[in-house]
């Protein structure tokens, strides 16, 4: 979902790989990112088993406003300008390391240093 949306060109309109948008036509690849969404909150609330309920929300709430979309948000305001080490690392740790967490680490029952392990490339630049 988020490469869908972030290739969009009301976002990053990326061209370095092959996107949804020039495949499918605009529309429908809104649309497919908006199912694949939709899937994954599915997923993750059906099931995730032996996991507090308070953890599966941090979950979804990670996979959206409080976090992809939150990081998506700071990354679109700030297109073309310079931004500093702090804001940089807030985009791809919200953009990238929740979604990963969220996955490995807080629905699924790992802990912080397992999510790092798992997602520190994003931290670093690699996300």
């Amino acid at each position: 979902m988020s490469l869908i949306h972030d290739d969009l060109p009301c976002m990053d309109d990326d061209d370095l790989r092959p996107t949804s948008h020039k495949a499918f036509g605009e529309e429908t690849a809104v649309l497919a990112g908006d199912a694949l969404l939709s899937l994954a909150l599915e997923h993750v609330a059906a099931k995730t088993v032996n996991v507090g309920h308070e953890r599966v929300l941090r979950a979804i709430a990670e996979l959206g406003s409080e976090g992809m979309v939150a990081g998506q948000m700071v990354d679109l305001a700030n297109e073309g300008k310079e931004v500093s080490l702090d804001e940089l690392e807030y985009i791809h740790v919200h953009k990238t390391v929740v979604v990963c967490g969220a996955i490995v680490g807080w629905g699924g029952g790992g802990g912080a240093e397992e999510v790092c392990e798992v997602c520190g490339a994003a931290v670093s630049g690699g996300g």
